[in-house]
């Protein structure tokens, strides 16, 4: 587990290939560290209104591909990247997490009061 937190923490980006489901732990994982996911979201996956509905919805700092032949360009782009453009885009990563985190532990917090101690 420590090696894999440690190449999270050397990564910029992690990629993220879509399995049977689009969205994975490694996806919070990466962005927890910091690492921008590069997520696969095929036109099967977009079908499906639920698939990755909340990085959408608050507008995650992730990098969407439809295929993996887009990677070349990406890692393109990630070479003309300054030290300080990546160090800044990893310290923004990490505080769109943690107010994402604030959020959905909000919302929770919210709708089990509701359904619970609301009547």
């Amino acid at each position: 587990m420590s090696e894999y937190v440690q190449v999270l923490r050397s990564s910029d980006l992690t990629l993220n290939p879509a399995g049977q489901n689009a969205e994975c732990y490694r996806v919070y994982e990466a962005m927890s560290v910091g690492s921008v996911p590069v997520i696969e979201d095929t036109a099967s996956c977009a079908t499906n209104e639920g698939v990755l509905r909340l990085l959408k919805q608050h507008k995650a700092p992730v990098i969407y591909v439809s295929h993996w032949h887009e990677l070349p360009a990406i890692l393109q782009n990630e070479q003309r990247l300054s030290p300080g453009e990546i160090i800044a885009r990893r310290v923004n990563v990490v505080n769109w997490y943690r107010k994402f985190r604030r959020k959905m532990r909000d919302s929770f917090v919210r709708v089990v009061h509701h359904k619970f101690f609301d009547n």
